[in-house]
């Protein structure tokens, strides 16, 4: 029997479509948050009360950690984002094909400067941990949506600006694409309901 690849342990599924549509919607975010950070008038992650953690290496990205709430923490690297929550445990997006793995315990604080790093210990979870994979994507999807709408309250702008020169293939012109905050909540919203649903079937399933 062969063993499952490190990196596919701690896998959230998700359901094709909103796979697809995340991963180009995640990696333009990313490229938008570089832009926000390389701002001429200002570091716009440290004006929305981000604190910066330098890498070790001259090479590497910096982190970037959020406290929303007492006992909920977001970080951010160049190349992903990384939710937790007390008692609930904690969540890592990745920039490359929005590959989403769930850990159990909440690190709030991780100190990591790679993804193979910052997965090292993460371990297959039950049916209960995946609902709570679900809950954490869903509430780190919202928190993408609230720094947007903050964005776009404190310069207008800059989203604009990001966007238009982002390199990325997928570009759209939509109404909804030009409110960022309003596609981050419909994404969340999506995971919600799809909780929603898998909590149903699991209590159908039971005896």
């Amino acid at each position: 029997m062969k063993r499952a690849k490190r990196c596919e342990v701690g896998r959230v599924s998700l359901p094709g479509a909103f796979q697809h549509r995340a991963e180009q919607l995640f990696d333009r975010q990313m490229w938008c948050w570089g832009c926000d950070i390389r701002r001429d008038s200002g570091n716009l992650l440290l004006a929305y009360g981000c604190s910066r953690r330098p890498a070790p290496e001259k090479r590497g990205t910096p982190a970037y950690t959020h406290m929303p709430a007492e006992g909920v923490s977001v970080t951010l690297w160049g190349w992903g984002l990384w939710y937790a929550a007390r008692k609930r445990g904690s969540l890592f997006i990745s920039r490359s094909r929005f590959r989403v793995r769930y850990y159990a315990h909440a690190v709030l604080a991780p100190v990591a400067w790679s993804e193979e790093e910052l997965l090292a210990n993460v371990q297959p979870f039950n049916e209960q941990e995946r609902l709570a994979a679900y809950e954490l994507l869903r509430d780190a999807l919202f928190w993408v949506a609230d720094y947007e709408r903050w964005l776009a309250a404190v310069d207008p702008e800059q989203r604009r600006r990001a966007v238009a020169a982002w390199p990325g293939l997928h570009r759209s012109d939509s109404a909804e694409e030009r409110d960022p905050s309003a596609v981050w909540e419909a994404l969340a919203r999506e995971i919600e309901h799809l909780r929603l649903s898998q909590r149903s079937s699991s209590s159908l399933a039971l005896p």
